[in-house]
């Protein structure tokens, strides 16, 4: 009879223990898998946690598969667990919730064994846009600072001289001397990206709280070339890849001539990043089209500019424009 008892009880131990170890398992998986498990919490730091309505928590407690699961903080961040009923554990750390849970358990349990982790975050969101490698939403996970959100959206792509952070009111203003509340109630500051990509300075170290909207400026330029006038597609051709198009290029993108175009009086414009207008030149598209003629390289800022047969008709007064803007806007106005 002892014997058998003795052989429920180790039974009952293992399948206890086998539990624990799944359940561990499942945990440092999580952490294993995720893409910033470098920078992951420590184990103080896991305990530190603060939980949230909409997060899911891993309970394990030995000898108890009923409440051995994880468990979805409700939107009103309750818990209602077997045993021990309804809990509000929203702002509560995972240690703080561990031990009230631990108090409730000791009714039915001489030594509860208990662990809680945060399986699942939900309740922290932030969102980095612009000019980073993983723009999105993720979750905060804990505390972590503007250089830390930056890093873990895959750091800065081809990003201007700033970066901006946007925060809701009701989570108070930016500690940021520059800091200011526009006019939808968002406290917003703007940080120099070297600065705060240094990692240690002030700049860098600004807490990120959940709901943050963290802007990379775009440093990118666009480098476009345009045609206008007598050609079936006019419009602008960027340059991804190369800083150079041919003009027989940009012809055939533009569907070619049309019928009334005056091939032999073409001119070629250059605008300059700050708005300055070349002489214009005078190309002969016929003879570059029969061969007669070597193809000319267009650079950004140039305009083909394609006249009528009936009459030449340019905007070289009218092009007070700046290579900044994305598209530029060709009247033809006066006649040469």
């Amino acid at each position: 009879m002892r014997q058998r008892l003795n052989q429920r009880l180790l039974k009952r131990m293992f399948g206890s223990v086998l539990v624990l170890l799944a359940c561990g398992m499942t945990v440092v998986s999580s952490y294993a898998q995720s893409p910033d498990a470098g920078s992951g919490p420590t184990k103080q730091q896991a305990r530190d946690l603060v939980i949230g309505p909409e997060d899911s928590l891993d309970i394990v407690l030995l000898g108890s598969e009923e409440l051995t699961k994880v468990w979805r903080v409700g939107a009103t961040g309750d818990l209602n667990l077997p045993m021990v009923g309804r809990m509000h554990v929203a702002g509560c750390t995972v240690e703080q919730f561990e031990h009230d849970l631990n108090l409730k358990l000791v009714r039915y349990y001489k030594d509860p064994q208990l662990t809680v982790f945060i399986s699942e975050f939900r309740s922290q969101p932030i969102t980095v846009t612009g000019a980073v490698v993983k723009p999105g939403t993720t979750q905060l996970e804990g505390n972590r600072t503007l250089f830390d959100v930056i890093m873990r959206a895959g750091g800065p792509r081809d990003a201007g001289p700033a970066v901006t952070l946007a925060r809701a009111g009701a989570n108070g203003g930016i500690p940021w001397p520059g800091a200011k509340e526009d006019s939808n109630g968002y406290s917003v500051a703007t940080f120099d990206l070297k600065e705060v990509m240094d990692g240690h300075s002030t700049a860098a170290n600004i807490p990120i709280e959940p709901y943050d909207v963290v802007s990379l400026q775009e440093g990118k330029e666009q480098k476009m070339v345009h045609v206008v006038g007598e050609v079936y597609k006019p419009g602008s051709v960027e340059l991804v890849t190369q800083n150079t198009v041919s003009l027989m290029k940009v012809l055939a993108l533009a569907g070619g001539l049309t019928r009334g175009a005056a091939a032999t009086k073409a001119r070629i414009i250059h605008v300059g990043p700050d708005g300055s207008r070349s002489q214009p030149a005078i190309v002969n598209l016929k003879t570059i089209m029969n061969g007669k003629a070597l193809d000319l390289e267009l650079t950004a800022g140039d305009i083909l500019i394609v006249p009528p047969a009936s009459g030449l008709k340019t905007s070289i007064e009218a092009l007070g424009m700046s290579a900044a803007t994305t598209s530029i806007w060709i009247g033809l106005l006066a006649t040469l």
